[in-house]
């Protein structure tokens, strides 16, 4: 998959190999370079794979690392030459947070601040992970299994399985079960060694068996002994190891594929690519009920083990064979979805967004362009950071200010003597300081906002000596015109960045009864507009729920002590704590940074704001697929379309959500229409417009 997003893939094995069975399938593909142990080298440890690592990184100047594993990720991480390279991907993080011991913490911590991406398996996967590491939250991308689906349907169509009608056990056959995969204890393989002896089975069922991985269980020195034994049982046909495409043609025999495992295992956030490989070939699999498989499977599939009695399914299915065939009908969809090609058209989004490989033009063989972004807030920029620190052609520093106005001077000047361009982020006072202490050879890019107009220190900045001044949007480009005209040609919008792929998400089940409005402060935010909405809504349907996420208004302490602001945001907090109607219906989430995975629980964003620059908070929540509820204010129709514009009457938008909320498909394709809405203002795109401007090309 990863040879046809890359000119070039160099694959680092671990040991050498002493079977041709894993490798057998890319060999002969030209742009894949397997390298590993050679000679006397026994089995890399993680330091040495990692050492080799940076070796190859210094001879083929890859655009990404990616890297399995905890272990050898936290030598990776330590790698000032893997700076922007490395996708961490880490299937070995604790499934629970008793699992996570201090240095566990803070390893996994080191890594994902270290990496560029990283990659979870599920979507249950990367929620934990987002959840516990706030470093790892919005670089977080999916890498589900994949399984050869051209190679797996050609076996599946040669069997007929699932072409013609159903297959059953012949009157008088055996039921023939299936299994292929490592033999460990919690996967339970012993115990399916002794099903086909197990009375009522004895004579019913075979088992065809694929593997010849005995893994050692440090609690249970023996088991590994027990197992090879188990191996040799009546009505056990084991085969041995085998290709993955061989071990799948045995299990396209047979009637059921087994891959119900230990209770433990249940809390694990991963998926099987054995259970989606016995999907593609046709034969339903016998599996625990779990969050990751009644994603998959339904709530209702048949053939689920449930509190560990895993005969009983077996009894069922020989009783009633139609069992298979109703189990069957699912698997060809859930195949289709994790095959290398769906794979390779995700991944290759992945990287291209990742990459931002459109910015490469830029890249030239001359000295790269040196750029200082400079401010005291990044929440805003977090995408651009991104990009300029692995854009090729370009090399970045920041000077972070501990504050609005504070900073380490003689740190600035010597940033500033290095610097081609400056990038202000804000235009605070650090777009005074550097106006007024940057040289004729230097650009000087400021982007503002909205709350530094009318600032005191907005007079001391030296326009003049401004390249470019950007907002985010035409509003506030209009208001700066009239405010400042002697700099009226070089004003430029360039909106906020919203991450669509990472925003994209799967909704939870009744998301479309949960508002939520992101940040209540300053006043101009109108809690009060929210909360008149949810005790409508709450009047028509109990359902609902409003969610407020973010900082609590008394953590501004220089807001806190304004009288006005005070009154009125204890009054909001007073009615949301003991008004009768509401305090049963409003959840309070605190702010955190994994806001994508908190959105898929959100099916409506309100933006009651009597006032905005460009609002973030529902362009988010129109990328995660909530619909959003915009109350109408200069620009906001400009910046995200009339269509999401509604009057302050608390009444009648109740009534429409509600409507909406009750019409499933309805709900759907505002949803559609949302996420459509404001692709606009993709990462990707964003960005090409800030690298143009950084450039010079506008």
């Amino acid at each position: 998959m990863l040879s046809t997003c890359f000119e070039d893939v160099h694959l680092l094995l671990k040991a050498p190999p002493v079977t041709s069975r894993l490798l057998e399938e890319i060999e002969g593909i030209a742009n894949i370079h397997v390298t590993g142990p050679s000679g006397e080298e026994q089995e890399f440890t993680p330091r040495v794979s990692a050492q080799r690592i940076a070796g190859l990184v210094a001879k083929h100047q890859p655009r990404a690392v990616i890297a399995r594993g905890r272990r050898v990720c936290a030598y990776l991480a330590n790698s000032t030459r893997l700076k922007g390279l490395l996708w961490a991907y880490m299937t070995d993080v604790p499934h629970s947070v008793t699992g996570i011991d201090d240095k566990t913490r803070a390893d996994i911590d080191h890594i994902c601040a270290a990496s560029f991406r990283l990659f979870a398996q599920t979507e249950d996967a990367r929620a934990f992970l987002e959840s516990q590491f706030p470093s790892a939250a919005g670089k977080t991308l999916l890498l589900p299994p994949m399984i050869p689906s051209e190679e797996l349907d050609a076996i599946r169509a040669a069997g007929e399985v699932g072409a013609k009608a159903p297959r059953f056990p012949e009157p008088g056959a055996p039921l023939r079960l299936g299994y292929a995969g490592k033999f460990a204890k919690s996967w339970m393989t012993r115990e399916m060694c002794e099903l086909p002896g197990h009375e009522p089975f004895a004579g019913r069922v075979n088992l065809d068996l694929v593997g010849d991985k005995f893994q050692n269980d440090p609690g249970d020195r023996r088991w590994s002994e027990r197992m090879r034994a188990a191996v040799e049982l009546p009505g056990v046909n084991w085969c041995g190891g085998l290709s993955r495409l061989d071990s799948m043609r045995v299990i396209a025999g047979c009637d059921l594929a087994l891959s119900f495992r230990a209770g433990e295992m249940d809390s694990v956030h991963e998926l099987s690519t054995k259970v989606l490989e016995y999907c593609a070939v046709g034969v339903p699999p016998v599996i625990n009920k779990n969050l990751q498989h009644v994603e998959l499977f339904g709530e209702d599939y048949p053939l689920y083990v449930n509190d560990g009695d895993y005969e009983d399914v077996i009894r069922r299915v020989l009783e009633d064979p139609l069992l298979i065939a109703e189990a069957r009908k699912r698997l060809p969809a859930i195949a289709s979805r994790f095959s290398i090609e769906a794979a390779r058209t995700r991944l290759r989004e992945t990287f291209a967004g990742g990459l931002l490989e459109d910015i490469d033009e830029y890249a030239d063989s001359g000295e790269p362009l040196r750029v200082l972004v400079a401010g005291h807030d990044f929440k805003f920029c977090g995408e651009l950071i991104d990009g300029l620190s692995v854009a090729r052609g370009i090399d970045l520093r920041i000077d972070k200010w501990t504050a609005l106005a504070v900073h380490d001077e003689a740190e600035s000047r010597r940033l500033l003597e290095w610097a081609d361009v400056i990038v202000c982020e804000w235009c605070g006072p650090n777009a005074v300081w550097y106006s007024q202490h940057k040289r004729p050879r230097q650009r000087l890019i400021v982007r503002l906002h909205r709350f530094e107009l009318g600032a005191p220190w907005l007079k001391d900045v030296e326009f003049e000596k401004v390249d470019r001044l950007v907002c985010v949007s035409q509003h506030i480009v209009d208001t700066v015109r009239d405010l400042l005209p002697e700099i009226a040609d070089r004003l430029f919008l360039i909106p906020n960045t919203v991450d669509c792929c990472d925003l994209n998400r799967p909704k939870a089940p009744g998301s479309h009864f949960h508002l939520a409005i992101i940040g209540v402060t300053p006043i101009l935010k109108r809690l009060d507009r929210a909360l008149d909405l949810i005790a409508a809504l709450v009047r028509r349907d109990r359902r609902f729920t409003l969610h407020i996420k973010g900082r609590y208004p008394s953590e501004y302490p220089w807001l806190w002590r304004d009288a006005e602001y005070h009154e009125y945001f204890s009054d909001c907090y007073h009615r949301i704590f003991n008004d009768p109607e509401i305090r049963d219906h409003i959840v309070l989430d605190y702010f955190s940074p994994d806001v994508a995975n908190w959105l898929r629980g959100i099916g409506w964003v309100l933006s009651p704001s009597t006032e905005e620059s460009f609002h973030l908070a529902p362009a988010e929540g129109m990328a995660s697929g909530a619909v959003p509820v915009i109350w109408d204010r200069p620009g906001a129709a400009g910046t995200f379309g009339q269509e999401w514009i509604v009057e302050d009457s608390a009444d009648r938008i109740a009534e429409f959500i509600g409507g909406v909320a009750r019409d499933e498909q309805r709900f759907h394709d505002l949803q559609e229409r949302a996420v459509a809405a404001i692709a606009r203002y993709d990462r990707g795109k964003i960005i090409a417009t800030w690298f143009s401007l950084i450039f010079a090309r506008v």
